[in-house]
């Protein structure tokens, strides 16, 4: 009998309703307990995967390597093999490691398709006086797969492997270089360094295709005519950036060019590894918005001045957090962070009040270019005829206007779409943005516009002046999360914009634009509603 819990896994197939195997499947002498600190679970083509950083229920007292134990097997299979297999992770003399930081991942990587091991580790290193986190990267089928009973007890001739007996578990194996794409440290960044103790950092996660850390951090302040402080929030953001790979060939100094690819890495074996030659620029570190930003922006951020617990969700388009005491003491707000700055709504405002974009009924965008504008009008006058007999009559047209009126969802905007994408769906068409136009013809009539963002149908805002700089913002855009160095310009409030209520909220600090276009349907503009204030501070 076992002293502890073990996980139970029920697989069902979902077409059909029914279970895959007939009994649940025990995942026995897999350790670890808590999702996201000691264990992770992921699905990734057709397998399931299930890793942990622990070892067993208790530490050993004399040991030397240290492993992520793993379990695999196809999602389709009614007996499947669960034996726990292992991955080596590091060396206990790396130094100690502070568990309060500890993350565990599964992560995709956009650029080569693998399913990635992420584990953030806040360690002493070598015995240092000082900690730092740092977020190990590890490409789950590229790794090296060992069993259970592979490799050594303890190293040759070391004196410590006298105390062992049959009840230690060590295990040593000497240590495996790394590549410096999958090891991302905060040691010696520059920027702003301040440090967050675990109790002011409510969340902290990382995103390994931009290379950003990504934090939820809280600072007191005390506002004017209040005796209370209060708390507000920010994100402070680690990111670095790809250096070019090419480098001065110094063997052959006078070879034409002068440059070559920089030589890789190599593993234990000698064996050139994968991804050996890419460096990167020192970390940088950014705190969004700055401490004179607008007490409307902190409300957003922050409503009512507490946070209390996060609950936080980061993907490449932004952060979703909720913020406020949890356990039925009112409504917690829903905060959207978002990394794109074509993010916006039409009737928002910036922080000295003005408008960003003036509201348009049934005429195009002003930035539309003048081709767009002579492929518009060209195409008029071919589907006017073609959707003569389409045209609603003159009492739908003035039915429509009036049950549009008194609904109190906002008007029907448009987005802009791929011509793909116009022609592959099948749009419906307002009669009074384009009464002569039918639903088919709308990636004629659909150009994509030059300027972005379109208009979305939310209500109040505000945005910021522009940058300071006086840069080309779309010259400066990152891609991806906020990749590299453009990652640190998430926290300058530089391309930013939030919206907030007590249902959603939404903030943005800057990523590359997407290409969508068409119309919004009356569910999205439903959500919209629930949004009641907005901050745009590109």
């Amino acid at each position: 009998m076992h002293e502890h819990h073990e996980w139970l896994l029920e697989v069902y197939n979902l077409s059909t309703g029914k279970a895959v195997s007939k009994e649940p499947l025990q995942l026995e002498n897999f350790y670890g307990s808590e999702i996201g600190s000691t264990a992770c679970f992921t699905i990734f083509e057709g397998h399931f995967y299930a890793v942990t950083n622990q070892t067993s229920l208790e530490s050993e007292e004399v040991d030397w390597t240290s492993y992520y134990h793993f379990i695999s097997f196809p999602l389709d299979d009614p007996c499947p093999d669960l034996r726990i297999r292992v991955i080596w992770r590091r060396q206990h003399v790396e130094g100690p490691i502070n568990d309060a930081w500890t993350l565990l991942e599964f992560q995709h990587d956009h650029r080569t398709g693998e399913s990635l091991i992420i584990e953030c580790r806040k360690e002493w290193k070598n015995g240092g006086s000082r900690s730092f986190r740092t977020f190990y990267t590890q490409p789950f089928h590229r790794a090296q797969h060992q069993e259970l009973t592979d490799g050594l007890r303890h190293p040759p001739d070391d004196p410590l492997s006298k105390t062992l007996d049959k009840e230690n578990n060590s295990r040593y194996e000497a240590a495996r270089p790394r590549v410096e794409k999958y090891v991302h440290s905060e040691e010696g960044a520059t920027g702003c360094i301040k440090e967050y103790i675990r109790a002011k950092t409510k969340w902290n996660g990382y995103c390994f295709n931009s290379q950003s850390f990504v934090d939820i951090v809280t600072e007191e302040y005390r506002a004017d005519g209040e005796w209370r402080p209060r708390e507000r929030v920010k994100l402070r953001v680690v990111s670095r950036e790809d250096i070019s790979p090419l480098v001065v060939d110094t063997i052959n100094p006078m070879r034409a060019g002068g440059l070559i690819v920089r030589p890789r890495k190599r593993d234990r074996e000698g064996e050139e590894m994968l991804d050996g030659e890419d460096e990167f620029s020192t970390s940088h570190i950014s705190l969004w918005p700055e401490d004179d930003a607008p007490q409307s922006l902190q409300e957003i951020l922050c409503p009512g001045g507490r946070v209390s617990e996060v609950q936080a969700v980061l993907g490449d388009e932004g952060l979703i957090y909720m913020a406020g005491p949890p356990g039925g003491y009112g409504e917690r707000a829903l905060v959207f962070v978002s990394f794109d700055p074509t993010f916006g709504f039409e009737g928002m405002t910036r922080l000295d009040g003005t408008l960003v974009r003036e509201k348009e009924r049934g005429r195009e965008p002003s930035s539309m270019s003048s081709l767009a504008r002579k492929r518009k009008s060209h195409s008029d006058n071919h589907v006017e005829e073609r959707t003569r007999d389409l045209e609603p009559s003159h009492d739908q047209l003035q039915t429509e206007n009036k049950d549009r009126a008194s609904s109190n969802l906002p008007d029907r905007t448009k987005r802009v779409k791929t011509d793909d994408q116009a022609i592959n769906e099948s749009i419906s068409c307002p009669a009074d943005i384009y009464p002569n136009v039918s639903s088919t013809s709308m990636a004629t009539l659909t150009p994509t516009p030059s300027g972005w963002p379109p208009s979305l149908p939310f209500p109040q805002t505000v945005e910021s002046p522009s940058s300071p700089s006086g840069q080309d913002e779309s010259s400066t855009m990152p891609s991806s999360f906020s990749s590299s160095s453009s990652a640190s310009s998430v926290a300058p409030a530089r391309q930013t914009c939030a919206s907030s209520s007590s249902k959603i909220s939404s903030a943005t600090p800057a990523t590359n634009p997407t290409s969508t276009s068409g119309l919004l349907t009356w569910r999205e503009r439903a959500r919209y509603l629930s949004i009641a204030n907005g901050i745009w501070t590109r």
